[in-house]
């Protein structure tokens, strides 16, 4: 996603090697070497049994201080109490995950503060991380005024797609790794579902060793953080496909997403917003949409979330950015068009799950800004 106008954290995956026999990467010539005896890397390595994810570097959490159920999966934290804000939170984005992505079965989705990473490592700031098989969701994604749904669905569909990335590992890279081989376990070197990837989508590997990469990408990744690794670049992809904003992907990045997930981007994003491509974010704490009519929509509900973007000056028409929002939208399985008159156009559109999407499109060229502000305020 590109940059949002007042930051925003970035989403990381770390995975690290608990105990090796080795402080450094093999040689070819090591890994080469002709064994005496059957070789686990020839083996396929069963990545779900607990001792494996152990031995590879990722222990189940502790201690475990509560454990729920979000969506299909086992959420637990180390707090003396969950907090009901935000494992309501968890479920609903759940709840909005498209199916397919719901069939990865991470471990454990872990709410906590902090999680073990090198000292050095850029997951000291991370919203959230996966470690293996475990999703960690850390204070950065609920922020000081709270989650969004929005913002816990983009972090959950990035990470989840690293946790299918981990499942992949070949079976000689986790045979090296279980071997103590290795000095780190990274799925950018090791992962099959990641090689697949960097191979559609014109990532070329710079490193000869078998078990190590050096990724030098062909600038076509959607945004700056994917652009970073394959690894991240296919969980960037997807994330976008989830949450709405696959017109920013292009034709290779899409149709590997669906054929890997089995389903059109669209289909992936069904009663998500659908955001122009070349959107900034906005990040603001005060309301971007108008209050007088968003408040007599929300009743008894408890939550108003709001996503905003500032199109790109590709959309300077008003209506001509309305009415492809309206085509977006349905396409997305919302029935309507944006309307209204001077320079605000507004449509609400009620999903299944009872909950409502409230949006409003604004011309502020004559407020002094530079163009339209898109706000989808989620109202459950």
């Amino acid at each position: 996603m590109n940059s949002p106008r007042y930051g925003i954290s970035t989403l990381l995956c770390t995975v690290v090697l608990a105990a090796c026999s080795s402080p450094t990467t093999p040689t070819s010539e090591e890994v080469g070497s002709p064994p005496t005896t059957a070789p686990t890397s020839l083996v396929r390595v069963d990545l779900a049994d607990p001792g494996v994810a152990t031995a590879l570097g990722s222990p189940p959490f502790e201690p475990v201080a509560w454990q729920r159920f979000v969506g299909p999966w086992t959420a637990v934290g180390d707090g003396n109490l969950p907090v009901p804000n935000e494992v309501a939170i968890m479920q609903a984005a759940a709840s909005d995950l498209p199916p397919p992505l719901l069939a990865i079965t991470p471990r454990a989705i872990v709410r906590t503060s902090s999680v073990d990473v090198p000292a050095d490592h850029p997951a000291t700031g991370a919203v959230a991380v996966s470690k293996g098989p475990d999703i960690y969701l850390l204070d950065g994604v609920f922020g000081l005024d709270g989650a969004t749904r929005f913002e816990v669905l983009r972090a959950m569909s990035h990470e989840l797609v690293h946790v299918a990335q981990w499942f992949a590992l070949s079976p000689a890279y986790a045979g090296a790794a279980l071997e103590g081989r290795l000095a780190a376990l990274d799925l950018d070197d090791g992962s099959e579902l990641v090689a697949d990837w960097a191979a559609a989508t014109g990532w070329t590997d710079r490193d000869a060793d078998p078990f190590a990469t050096s990724w030098e990408g062909d600038g076509t990744s959607p945004t700056p953080y994917g652009a970073t690794s394959p690894a991240e670049d296919m969980a960037e992809s997807v994330s976008l496909a989830a949450t709405g904003r696959h017109a920013d992907l292009d034709d290779t990045r899409r149709a590997w997403i669906e054929e890997w997930l089995g389903a059109d981007v669209e289909a992936l994003a069904a009663e998500q917003p659908w955001i122009p491509p070349g959107s900034v974010e906005v990040i603001s704490p005060t309301p971007l949409y108008d209050r007088d009519v968003v408040e007599p929509l929300v009743g008894d509900r408890r939550h108003v979330d709001q996503l905003a973007f500032e199109l790109s000056p590709a959309y300077d028409d008003l209506d001509v950015a309305a009415t492809a929002i309206s085509t977006g939208l349905g396409a997305h399985g919302f029935e309507g068009a944006l309307a209204g008159s001077g320079m605000l156009r507004t449509g609400t559109y009620q999903r299944t799950d009872s909950s409502t999407l409230h949006v409003e499109l604004r011309d502020l060229r004559t407020e002094g800004a530079d163009g339209l502000l898109l706000t989808f305020v989620l109202i459950w």
